[in-house]
């Protein structure tokens, strides 16, 4: 049998029907006219409202009444066909709704579980025939309206439809939950930064560890560490294996790094070029420039030019140091000396004349342990979130033919 999934509930067998979505569902387009939006009203729905329904423009409920014979009702699927073609969401509400162009409004035939249809549409398989169908010379790119129609799915009976609906709107509950305990760590984490270093014009905090009461000293960060440039490989001597070298390519947007190396041979006397695991590192020029990210490596790494790492120093706790590097602290002076428009660029005699505020060494070195952990805790529950979307992709290949 070939219009079989490759994975299904116990029970279940029977190879699946085929059809095109217009026989699955009735398809309807959105209005094409710009509405007069009102403060208050009926809803009106666009592309960009499309993951969470939360709409911030409104029509008149006149204006409802003529221009939206046919809207969005409970169990019906909207989905977007210009900009980010493909995408749906579910409506799980009795509210009314208006909607643009962009979206497609889909009504399943009474035999179509709406949670099935759903997430078939969103399946691997689908969702390269929507890009087929798709026109990206059109800018934006788009799906034209009889094309939606002519998309082909293949479905079970209705029992293993809702099986499947079922199981995964349960899932995306799971990961709906999880984001949002990412979320309120990551929340807690800000406020934290506000709260734990003094505000400006001040020299204590708002919030302190017990056993401390003394005022935080204003230094240049030159007098607590040097930022330390990296040494400029000579790319035809790079080898297939060797000792990483770190590159502002491997330094990332969100703070990361990546492991997309080149190789060298390795040079004697090369501690003033090498890295080890938790070295402090900023992207001095390139599109991810004032970036910070701490290495994680299992062996020695090079450090490249353009690359600074920050050294570590008796009178400064290294924790401490990642921690106001990668907040606010940092970034609103970074900005002051990144030139809007031009080649983005910074030195490390720019950098090390940056001012921060520093308590005992003793104070530094509970705050640094304390985002430490914080910022463990976060990495475990996003690993946590990262592990149910990969669960959520493969069951998306696997439950659907």
């Amino acid at each position: 049998m070939t219009n079989v999934p490759e994975m299904r509930f116990d029970g279940l067998d029977g190879e699946w029907d085929s059809n095109y979505l217009k026989k699955l569902a009735s398809i309807y387009d959105g209005t094409h006219q710009t509405p007069n939006y009102t403060k208050s009203g009926v809803k009106f729905l666009s592309v960009e409202n499309i993951k969470d329904l939360k709409a911030t423009k409104y029509i008149s409920e006149k204006d409802f009444e003529k221009n939206f014979k046919v809207f969005p009702e409970f169990n019906d699927i909207l989905m977007t066909r210009i900009g980010s073609v493909g995408i749906t969401n579910i409506i799980k509400s009795n509210e009314r709704f208006a909607y643009y162009v962009t979206l497609a409004l889909i009504k399943p035939k009474e035999w179509i579980f709406p949670e099935f249809l759903n997430y078939s549409i969103n399946s691997h398989k689908v969702q390269k025939e929507i890009w087929k169908r798709t026109l990206h010379v059109a800018f934006p790119n788009k799906i034209n309206m009889n094309q939606i129609g002519e998309i082909p799915l293949k479905y079970p009976v209705w029992e293993e439809q809702e099986k499947i609906g079922v199981l995964f709107k349960k899932l995306d509950s799971l990961i709906e939950i999880q984001e949002g305990k990412v979320s309120k760590m990551e929340d807690f984490k800000k406020s934290m930064l506000q709260k734990m270093f003094p505000k400006k014009g001040e020299l204590v905090p708002e919030f302190r560890f017990d056993g401390f009461d003394s005022n935080w000293l204003l230094s240049r960060l030159g007098e607590v560490t040097s930022l330390r440039g990296g040494y400029a490989f000579k790319s035809q001597n790079y080898i297939e294996n060797g000792i990483p070298i770190l590159r502002i390519s491997n330094i990332n947007a969100n703070g990361t790094t990546n492991e997309d190396y080149v190789y060298y041979t390795e040079i004697s006397n090369d501690d003033n070029i090498s890295l080890d695991n938790g070295a402090i590192v900023l992207a001095m020029s390139g599109a991810t420039t004032g970036k910070i990210s701490i290495l994680k490596t299992q062996g020695k790494v090079y450090q490249n030019q353009r690359v600074g790492y920050f050294t570590k120093s008796d009178i400064v706790d290294y924790l401490y140091l990642s921690v106001i590097l990668r907040s606010h602290l940092f970034t609103s002076q970074l900005d002051k000396i990144l030139i809007t428009g031009a080649q983005p660029n910074i030195s490390s005699k720019d950098v090390e004349n940056f001012s921060f505020k520093f308590p005992s060494l003793e104070e530094q070195q509970k705050i640094g342990k304390f985002f430490k952990n914080l910022d463990a805790q976060i990495e475990n529950e996003e690993k946590l979130l990262e592990s149910y979307k990969n669960m959520k992709k493969s069951l998306l290949q696997k439950m659907f033919v």
